[in-house]
């Protein structure tokens, strides 16, 4: 008796592989909606992968002060909304502050296009050094003379300019000529931007105003007590521990790509139905088929299994292929599109807990729906011969 439901099943097993010695249009069609679904799907998980594990690489270097504040009204690197000098100073007299940066923004235009002059705290930078770069480290010291610039990525691509070479900028004390050090990389402004000495911006525009605040704190500062002081005291700031700040940036990243989690179950719903439709339509034709089966004795479990093995043997080679295409996808998003979008470079990063869950999820949703159309047909009516 033991032998004979080893044989079924490898009967059921043989029958179900057989089907696809000479695959019909049918199961081309459903293969290629497979593969094209699951490699759609495989390339977004590529990309956020790749996106998180760089964007949070480069948070974890840059943002690196205990506290950082900036008006309420600036929702984004690119607003010029700013804190009067007054305040800075008053805040730099605060106690437990350890060490404060701050950073100046003007707006310019090169080549008849956009971007703007981050001034830079040169003394802070060398102090703290957090910024990523994607040259080699320049000598920062250089900045003091106002004659030398760092540029971010997406301004290198904007304005087509490398280490070694020079821009020329408006400034109200005149054009501004500056030999450019370093190129650091930079998430948060698809213009591009263009870095120099505070002082030097601050002598160029006659402005002191600041953008953002960089609070280090004493030791034994409670930033908690510390934080609620500065917001009773400056209700029109935003005032943010390191903490916090990582924290809304992740969760503006998710919202980001919110829709892209959405277009993976899409992917994973196509591929699964159109698994699904070739399955039905392919054995309501081979309904006789299945109805000498059963004359010779073959059961509804043993129908069910070969066509629960048609269907996984496609779905997996359909997801096989998919990844593989995903992958392809992935890099050709990452290395081309995205750096042709947004002028930024980021990590190749391959999720691969995640990429089995894709396959695995395919794999699992494929052997359901066939296990249910397959329960379905093998109970029809044997049909009669004429």
């Amino acid at each position: 008796r033991g032998w004979g439901r080893v044989w079924g099943l490898v009967c059921s097993l043989l029958v179900g592989l057989s089907r696809l010695r000479r695959p019909v249009s049918r199961h081309r069609l459903a293969l290629g909606s497979i593969i094209v679904a699951v490699g759609m799907t495989a390339a977004m998980i590529i990309l956020i992968g790749s996106f998180e594990k760089t964007i949070t690489s480069w948070m974890e270097q840059v943002i690196h002060a205990d506290v950082y504040i900036r008006s309420k009204d600036a929702q984004s690197a690119e607003a010029g909304n700013s804190i009067p000098l007054e305040i800075v100073k008053a805040i730099s007299d605060e106690k437990g502050i350890e060490d404060l940066a701050t950073i100046t923004r003007y707006p310019v235009n090169i080549d008849n296009m956009d971007t703007a002059i981050m001034g830079y705290d040169t003394g802070y930078l060398i102090r703290k050094p957090h910024l990523a770069w994607l040259s080699a480290k320049p000598n920062l010291s250089s900045m003091k003379s106002g004659e030398s610039a760092i540029i971010t990525e997406s301004f290198q691509d904007r304005f087509d300019r490398d280490v070694g070479s020079f821009v020329t900028i408006e400034t109200p004390a005149g054009k501004k000529r500056l030999r450019i050090i370093g190129i650091q990389a930079d998430f948060g402004n698809e213009r591009g931007s263009i870095g120099v000495d505070q002082s030097a911006l601050s002598s160029w525009t006659d402005s002191n105003d600041a953008q953002g605040i960089a609070l280090h704190l004493s030791p034994d500062t409670d930033i908690e007590v510390f934080v609620d002081h500065l917001e009773q005291r400056y209700p029109a700031l935003q005032i943010a521990p390191n903490r916090i700040l990582k924290t809304q940036a992740k969760t503006v990243f998710h919202q980001t790509f919110a829709i892209t989690y959405a277009l993976e179950g899409v992917g994973l719903f196509i591929s699964v139905a159109g698994l699904g439709a070739m399955l039905f339509s392919s054995l309501l034709e081979r309904r006789g088929e299945v109805s000498a089966l059963r004359r010779l004795g073959m059961s509804r479990k043993g129908l069910t299994l070969a066509a629960i093995t048609e269907a996984i043997a496609l779905s997996g080679l359909g997801t096989a292929c998919g990844v593989g295409l995903g992958l392809v996808q992935g890099w050709i998003l990452i290395f081309i599109v995205n750096k042709q979008a947004f002028g930024w470079t980021l990590s190749l990063s391959i999720p691969w807990y995640s990429l089995a869950f894709l396959t695995t999820a395919t794999l699992l949703a494929g052997a359901l729906v066939s296990w249910r159309i397959g329960w379905w047909s093998s109970g029809l009516p044997i049909q009669q011969e004429e």
